[in-house]
């Protein structure tokens, strides 16, 4: 469990470098650019030696941003690790609840970012991202504020397919749409 939670914040803080402030990226062009998929974008790059790709969507509203994510190292044996950030502070004491078309998952939140709670809710998750219509994040803020995110899902398994492929990571869980939650 810590080694998740330590990989979800270092991706936060590549999140937050390379999509909430892009003109602040340390180096932007680290990351290259594997196709515009529906709504989604995938990318690979090179972290200490390891190949590392991910997908992502984001919508805008109400002066926030707010992106979901999903990433696999396979060097590390971690796939499919979600994220969800958005530009305001979460609370700490409320789970971040994330609908799939009617399926519902619990994150964990911390700072703008919430997570799985372990790799099997991971794989869920990534699942159901890959093969359904509609995300639905639903929060509270450090200030005691519901904010809602909507995503469109359009695209996301030929992204999944294509970092899968990238990253040679061998990852199957998108194949297997019914899950138990």
């Amino acid at each position: 469990m810590r080694k998740h939670i330590m990989i979800c914040f270092c991706l936060s803080v590549i999140l937050s470098a390379v999509f909430v402030r892009p003109a602040e990226s340390a180096d932007p062009k680290n990351r290259t650019s594997l196709g515009i998929f529906g709504d989604w974008q995938a990318y690979h790059y090179q972290e200490n030696g390891q190949m590392v790709c991910y997908m992502i969507t984001s919508v805008s509203g109400n002066g926030r941003n707010a992106h979901l994510m999903l990433t696999h190292r396979p060097k590390e044996g971690e796939l499919d690790i979600f994220n969800y950030s958005t530009s305001t502070s979460l609370s700490k004491n409320d789970h971040v609840s994330l609908s799939i078309d009617g399926s519902n998952f619990n994150l964990f939140a911390a700072k703008e970012n919430a997570w799985a709670k372990d790799p099997l809710a991971d794989r869920k998750i990534a699942s159901y991202i890959s093969h359904g219509n509609k995300a639905e994040v639903k929060a509270k803020t450090s200030k005691n504020t519901n904010i809602s995110d909507t995503f469109s899902l359009r695209g996301s398994l030929a992204a999944y397919n294509t970092i899968s492929k990238k990253c040679q990571s061998g990852a199957k869980y998108a194949g297997k749409r019914h899950l138990q939650n």
